[in-house]
């Protein structure tokens, strides 16, 4: 965790600074980064003026019930690792905190879990903005630390990306 925190706090600290100068905010609904992202991103003092809040949907259920997400968006419990899915909950997440951005991430950290069509590293991070949604697919190595650490700083700079 120390080592997210570390993520940058000049990173951290630039997010903030864009959200606030635009009267922005942010969102998160985390999957394999289990809250690595909200975590980062209230390090810092003052973040309640641009994060809204954020849920961690491990289960399908959880993406279901506090995501509305609709059940034929999974085939099966492997197919929520897809685009399709952190697409969806990025939506769902800036609909329910009426926040101005909103990030999510669906992925397979390991060490079990993976499988040919999709394996151990495969993450997908999705950042909505108030004129799109952009998804993008992941391939991390590394032990299951290593794979949400680097799936948490992906997205902070796809955040910071959207807000140039």
């Amino acid at each position: 965790m120390r080592k997210v925190m570390e993520f940058n706090r000049k990173k951290l600290e630039e997010i903030s600074q864009m959200l606030n100068a635009s009267k922005g905010t942010v969102s998160t609904a985390e999957s394999c980064t289990g809250g690595l992202i909200a975590a980062a991103l209230t390090e810092l003092p003052g973040s309640s003026s641009f994060f809204c809040g954020g849920v961690v949907t491990y289960t399908l259920d959880a993406k279901k019930s506090l995501l509305g997400l609709p059940a034929d968006l999974f085939l099966s419990p492997q197919e929520a690792v897809t685009a399709e899915v952190a697409s969806a909950m990025a939506i769902s997440v800036k609909k329910k905190f009426s926040s101005t951005y909103s990030i999510s991430t669906t992925g397979i950290a390991g060490p079990t879990g993976g499988r040919a069509e999709c394996p151990i590293g495969t993450i997908f991070i999705s950042i909505c903005s108030p004129n799109s949604t952009k998804t993008k697919h992941f391939s991390f190595h590394g032990s299951r630390s290593q794979i949400r650490l680097a799936a948490t700083e992906t997205a902070l700079e796809l955040l910071i990306s959207s807000l140039v």
